[in-house]
């Protein structure tokens, strides 16, 4: 009520607009200009995002439609990192580190314990210093052909277990890293 005037309701908001109709919109016009391999590859890390997080207590980012999927490993200038390589059919898993000084110490620091890592998840990796660029590699990789999807059951196992796997070595080598 206002002064004299007659009494009016008084409403509560119980629902108001949200994002969605903008994520829809932004989705869309997304998709419209993205290629084929690159919906598959999205289709595909939604797959495996899914199946680890029902499985595995590791934080999860959003999958987009690219030929990696990163995962934190504890550390800024280091990630976990699933990649698909659909020319060469190959997936990949790796510890990514990045040098910002070019100077790869954190890279040889840990080929220091190479033979301690590799025994810890129990095979041999391409440890790639990549002299010159900001940055370094340890990979493993296999085939994988993502366009069989009757193979993806296998393809998803596979990279759950190789991201658990490096996070849980290659986390506790870099903790006490700068």
């Amino acid at each position: 009520k206002i002064g004299d005037s007659e009494p009016a309701p008084k409403f509560s908001i119980v629902v108001s607009p949200n994002d969605w109709s903008k994520t829809v919109k932004a989705t869309t016009s997304q998709t419209r200009d993205i290629s084929q391999t690159k919906l598959l590859q999205k289709e595909f890390w939604t797959e495996v995002c899914d199946y680890m997080s029902d499985n595995t207590s590791l934080s999860i980012r959003s999958p987009r439609p690219q030929h990696w999927q990163d995962f934190s490993i504890g550390k800024p200038w280091a990630h976990v990192s699933l990649t698909v390589n659909t020319q060469k059919n190959l997936l990949g898993c790796e510890t990514y580190i990045w040098n910002p000084d070019n100077d790869n110490e954190r890279f040889h620091k840990l080929v220091n314990h190479k033979n301690e890592i590799e025994d810890e998840i129990g095979f041999t990796f391409d440890w790639q210093e990549l002299e010159g660029k900001k940055s370094s590699r340890i990979i493993t990789t296999r085939e994988a052909n993502i366009k069989n999807r009757d193979d993806w059951d296998e393809y998803i196992k596979w990279c759950s277990d190789m991201v658990v796997k490096f996070h849980t070595v290659f986390s506790k080598h870099l903790k006490n890293m700068d």
